[in-house]
């Protein structure tokens, strides 16, 4: 049986391909947003010291179900906790969000944030690699990331992906970190694996994560 052409397939392959040089092409960019300084300096200093002063009254559930453990940053995942103070940062994610969404041309009606919590990092405290399946897009927003602080590292989507090689580049690497910069807001693939190395920071590292929609 001969193959069936489909001029609209042909003509969405042909636009998402980007041609590096005459010989290399990068068929399956992973995409990721970046905003920086999402909100001012002083209203992310007043989220800041708000998490501080409440995280050791948050029993988060973090630790019981990451495979982090005890190792877990302290967190308010699962306690659907809300304050006011978060409103504005959370409405500047939605916006970015469906920004993302639109590059994307993503169903926007299918995009509602289905859970965030903040995390307070000590510098022995991790994230093993994982993903957030089963929602669309995740991200993170970085509010306190003093010196020492671990960056978001990425793993290559191809879980099977190793080239021997004599010095890493963008083709060949397994794995890609994204420095945490304070007020800075990243949103990736759900399924985009990533983890939280151990730091040196001396000070907390603070991060905002959520997730946007998904199946119920």
């Amino acid at each position: 049986m001969g193959l069936t052409y489909n001029p609209f397939f042909c003509r969405i392959t042909q636009y998402r391909l980007i041609v590096v040089d005459e010989n290399l092409l990068l068929l399956f960019p992973t995409p990721v947003w970046m905003v920086e300084n999402l909100i001012s300096e002083k209203e992310n200093e007043e989220i800041a010291n708000h998490i501080l002063s409440v995280k050791d009254s948050i029993p988060g559930k973090g630790e019981s179900v990451w495979f982090s453990g005890k190792n877990s940053p302290q967190n308010s995942f699962d306690t659907d906790y809300k304050n006011p103070i978060f409103n504005n940062l959370l409405t500047k994610i939605n916006e970015q969000a469906l920004e993302y969404a639109k590059v994307l041309k993503f169903e926007e009606s299918r995009i509602k944030t289905r859970e965030w919590w903040w995390n307070v990092y000590k510098k022995e405290n991790f994230q093993e690699y994982h993903g957030h399946v089963p929602y669309y897009f995740s991200g993170v927003y970085f509010c306190k990331a003093p010196e020492g602080s671990s960056p978001i590292t990425f793993r290559h989507p191809n879980f099977n992906h190793f080239v021997p090689n004599y010095e890493r580049n963008q083709y060949n690497s397994s794995s890609k970190a994204i420095l945490a910069v304070e007020r800075n807001l990243i949103i990736f693939p759900s399924d985009f694996i990533h983890c939280v190395a151990p730091g040196t920071n001396e000070e907390p590292r603070i991060t905002i994560s959520f997730n946007y929609g998904g199946i119920v």
